[in-house]
């Protein structure tokens, strides 16, 4: 009888140290159909426009002076949290409000210096000058 109550007792033990043990297997390693945690994505911002670029950050045009030759695009990219908009004193382009991340770009068919402020913050001033 003694030697089947420790042969019982040793199934019971190995019952118990077979569970425990898959207990930590599932949790060292989860099942691949499992939803893996949402992976976050990082957007760096640039903090040189391209060319042709002009970014609006801190309540400011980067760059406040931009030289381009006729026919070439300005795109201009609202990368604050909050709207602002592009118009040029003389009326030549005026841009929609933009929100974050939304562009508004124009291509300047004429030669000369068109001077623009966001209309929203007028102390926002900045300057394209166009040549041949």
């Amino acid at each position: 009888m003694a030697v089947r109550k420790d042969g019982l007792m040793f199934a019971v033990v190995i019952l118990i140290l077979m569970i425990v043990g898959w207990y930590w297997y599932i949790k060292m390693y989860p099942r691949p159909n499992e939803v893996s945690p949402q992976v976050v994505e990082t957007v760096i911002t640039p903090t040189v426009p391209a060319v042709g670029e002009v970014l609006i950050r801190q309540n400011t045009f980067v760059p406040e002076t931009m030289t381009i030759k006729v026919g070439e695009t300005v795109t201009w990219v609202n990368q604050e949290s909050y709207l602002h908009d592009v118009v040029s004193d003389d009326g030549t382009f005026v841009s929609p409000k933009m929100a974050t991340g939304q562009r508004y770009s124009f291509t300047f068919t004429k030669e000369g210096t068109y001077t623009y402020i966001c209309s929203i913050h007028p102390f926002m001033r900045a300057t394209i000058i166009v040549t041949k």
